[in-house]
């Protein structure tokens, strides 16, 4: 990793910008017969799959109840 952030920072303003151009961007306006972007929605799909069980409130809870509480057990 660069010791300059300007340098990682432009890095990563680079990468960010050669995934839209080259992936996203592509993935997003490729429409099938019915106007649908059929791979752009199974990218979603695939992502929601993976992601919203992380963000879940259930796991909210008892990520907050064993930070406050200790292993969630309750103690006098």
């Amino acid at each position: 990793m660069p010791a300059d952030p300007a340098v990682q920072d432009d890095r990563d303003a680079a990468t960010m910008y050669d995934l839209l151009e080259h992936q996203i961007v592509p993935l997003f306006y490729d429409r099938d017969a019915e106007g649908l972007p059929r791979g752009w929605i199974r990218r979603i799909k695939a992502s929601m799959q993976r992601l919203i069980p992380c963000f879940s409130a259930d796991r909210m809870v008892r990520e907050y109840t064993a930070v406050l509480y200790g292993s969630g057990e309750h103690r006098s």
